[in-house]
């Protein structure tokens, strides 16, 4: 793997030209851009706002690299005529540390800059997103050193781009749910509860004012095993999709039976991993909710209700099963068991 798929991983990319100059004259320019994916039409965008254009921008050059491995040729050769290379990505530094390795022992290499600038200053971070103002400043910032060491920089490119501010709006409108959504009703919880949520389409309930806390996925519920000890509240409930449930959060409610906390699971079924496009879940049976239900049961778990549109589909099974407007009552007194 190490001592020959990878090096043909490379070569396979410098034969097929993946790395290309998206941006200006990569021969005389004397800065070069070094980025990976969609950030790249960010940079373009910033470099549009301050002005700049394919034919003022003949200074620049961007490269699109393989991120990993890189392709150290075309990288080498691209960065070879620069006085310096701006390395704009996302997060940590990726492609930067191996621009740095490639370039190191060359006995003519451009200065390299990304995450900080020369004078070891953060220049693009990585615990956010990166945004426009961002990424010029991160350009500005490359271009000034240019000026600094003699080169021809225009006055314009160095001057900070007032930020244009967007009329008001009037009317805001808060993310809701789609329209006949179950979630809509379904995560609604009696006054003076406390709800828990997770990761997909239900955490919208956080907008709505009915969830408190939410967790990554696979950890819904999980907080409240350490919650619980410190709060008047003796009891949650917490919120969590079908997927997420079969994926992994029906291991956080083994713990909580394990440790012996009171809270009542909401398992909001629809089939579907909603919040990646839909996909029907991939577990077959382990999916339907009567099997789902008589399983918790099994592992410890005192009641079970399912609340159905159609109740009369669920009665193969010896659960509990009650039609939707019987929600607020059941979990009144689900959280008094």
């Amino acid at each position: 793997m190490y001592k020959h798929k990878l090096k043909a991983v490379e070569r396979f990319a410098h034969h097929n030209k993946w790395d290309k100059v998206i941006w200006g004259n990569p021969e005389g320019g004397k800065l070069g851009i070094v980025t990976a994916g969609t950030v790249a039409y960010d940079v373009i965008e910033a470099m549009l706002a301050m002005g700049m254009d394919e034919e003022k921008a003949s200074m620049l050059g961007i490269s699109i690299a393989l991120v990993w491995p890189v392709d150290s040729l075309s990288l080498s050769k691209f960065a070879s005529s620069k006085s310096i290379v701006l390395v704009v990505e996302e997060k940590r530094s990726f492609l930067e540390a191996q621009l740095k390795d490639i370039l190191y022992n060359l006995p003519v290499r451009p200065k390299v800059i990304g995450k900080q600038d020369l004078a070891g200053s953060v220049l693009l971070p990585e615990e956010v997103d990166l945004s426009l103002k961002h990424i010029s400043d991160a350009i500005r910032r490359a271009l000034s050193f240019l000026s600094e060491e003699g080169f021809d920089v225009p006055s314009s490119f160095l001057v900070p781009t007032p930020q244009q501010q967007l009329p008001a709006v009037g009317a805001k409108r808060s993310p809701y749910f789609c329209s006949g959504c179950p979630h809509n009703s379904s995560t609604v919880i009696p006054a003076n509860s406390v709800a828990l949520g997770g990761i997909g389409c239900h955490t919208l309930a956080m907008f709505m004012d009915r969830i408190k806390f939410f967790s990554p996925m696979g950890g819904e519920g999980a907080n409240w095993i350490g919650m619980s000890r410190y709060l008047k509240s003796k009891h949650v409930f917490a919120n969590v999709g079908d997927g997420s449930f079969i994926h992994s959060t029906s291991m956080v409610v083994r713990a909580c039976v394990a440790a012996g906390v009171n809270v009542t699971f909401k398992v909001l079924h629809n089939g579907t991993v909603a919040m990646t496009g839909g996909q029907p879940n991939d577990t077959g049976m382990q999916a339907d909710p009567e099997l789902m239900g008589e399983q918790l049961l099994s592992e410890g778990v005192k009641q079970v209700t399912i609340i159905a549109d159609k109740p009369r589909e669920h009665r193969r099974s010896s659960l509990r099963v009650l039609p939707r407007e019987n929600l607020m009552a059941e979990q009144l007194r689900l959280s008094k068991v």
